[in-house]
């Protein structure tokens, strides 16, 4: 029995209202950082390093300049060698790692390995720029 009209309209409606939040959550995101942390990371707000040392304003937060101590101003740029990136993978599973390895131009599981984390290498090479492996 096909559907009414106005059912397929309410259906639809339905499927944006449970995607909308979620796509704009992301994109409000900055790059590295986790869902778990999100609340320290807010847009257009002064950012507290996740140690207390400093506060800074929001421009500089992944502005390849380390500026509080513990890297937290840093999660998508490898200028802070303590830094954490955080790579949600649609593939398999997130996975963290050091934020100097972000863009380092080397793809391979090594970097899994030293975080012990057993992923594969491939569905995280999009963090990457193709070439080297070290797997």
């Amino acid at each position: 029995m096909p559907f009414s009209e106005n059912m397929r309209r309410s259906m639809l409606v339905m499927l944006l209202l449970m995607f909308l939040p979620s796509v704009h959550f992301c994109l409000e995101l900055p790059r590295g950082v986790s869902l778990a942390k999100s609340a320290f990371y807010q847009i257009g707000k002064p950012f507290n390093c996740l140690d207390g040392s400093i506060v800074l304003p929001p421009h500089k937060i992944n502005d390849n300049y380390c500026d509080c101590a513990d890297g937290s101003d840093e999660p998508g740029t490898p200028a802070c060698n303590n830094g954490v990136f955080h790579c949600r993978d649609v593939q398999y599973k997130s996975v963290s790692l050091r934020s100097a390895f972000v863009n380092d131009g080397i793809c391979g599981q090594f970097h899994f390995r030293v975080h012990f984390v057993l992923i594969s290498a491939l569905s995280s090479c999009w963090l990457w720029p193709h070439g080297r492996s070290r797997s």
